[in-house]
């Protein structure tokens, strides 16, 4: 009796080992629902960065996108000027002997040419032009046979200076390129103390001073008083006289 307790008492515990072994190994349908849902949420973690991305991806290549680029700073529209049928010369011999016989037939050719590649130049881009009066030679610039330089007065006063090679560049007006009215006035106070005895004794007369800027021609003219001591000690009275050029002249002198 004993030997059978002992030997049910064996099976016993190896069918318990058994049952142990295959619980462990088997899981039931909740706990591998349990588990993918824990892998499914695992996977959206995961993937929630990549999909922000590619959403941020797909809303800055979007149409938003281009109309937030194509709502940027536009380009100005250039409405063309007006020019006045008046506004070109025919140098003929008889109404200009001199201009003809200096640059010859073939020469005038492209000058009248000329004169109307730069009035279209004018006309068509931005600058200070309100509209073209009239155009000419320019004798002091020009070189006859050589180089043709014209000039372009507009309505409103602006005066353009035209050679073959201004013809690709952006042009301006005279009065564009002159010199500001405060360097102006710098630089002739500068020349003035250059130019006196005793520069430390030189003192300007803020209310007799005055800047002129000549709108056609791009000059800027600087009239200054001031006082200044001689080699005897004595303060005296002066008046100079600065004149700038758009070209970087400079003309310098004392008025009486």
């Amino acid at each position: 009796m004993k030997k059978f307790l002992k030997r049910l008492g064996i099976i016993f515990a190896v069918f318990f080992g058994i049952m142990v072994v295959l619980a462990t190994i088997i899981e039931t349908p909740e706990q591998e629902t349990k588990k993918e849902v824990e892998q499914t949420d695992e996977q959206k973690t995961e993937q929630a960065p990549q999909q922000a991305t590619n959403q941020k991806t797909k809303q800055e290549t979007g149409p938003k996108a281009e109309a937030k680029a194509n709502n940027g700073p536009k380009a100005k529209p250039v409405v063309s000027k007006p020019i006045s049928e008046h506004a070109f010369t025919e140098y003929d011999k008889e109404n200009y002997p001199k201009v003809y016989q200096k640059w010859g037939s073939d020469w005038i050719e492209r000058l009248e040419a000329h004169e109307r590649a730069a009035a279209d130049k004018i006309a068509n881009s931005d600058n200070a032009c309100d509209s073209i009066s009239f155009i000419a030679l320019s004798d002091a610039k020009s070189i006859p046979k050589q180089e043709i330089v014209v000039f372009v007065d507009c309505a409103n006063g602006e005066r353009f200076f035209v050679s073959d090679k201004d013809l690709n560049k952006e042009l301006k007006s005279q009065s564009e390129q002159a010199i500001s009215d405060k360097v102006a006035l710098s630089e002739c106070r500068e020349m003035v103390k250059r130019d006196a005895k005793y520069p430390d004794s030189v003192d300007f007369k803020l209310l007799d001073t005055s800047v002129q800027k000549s709108k056609t021609h791009g000059n800027v003219i600087v009239t200054t008083k001031f006082t200044a001591k001689n080699d005897f000690g004595a303060e005296l009275p002066y008046t100079a006289k600065c004149l700038f050029t758009p070209d970087g002249k400079v003309e310098f002198e004392y008025i009486k």
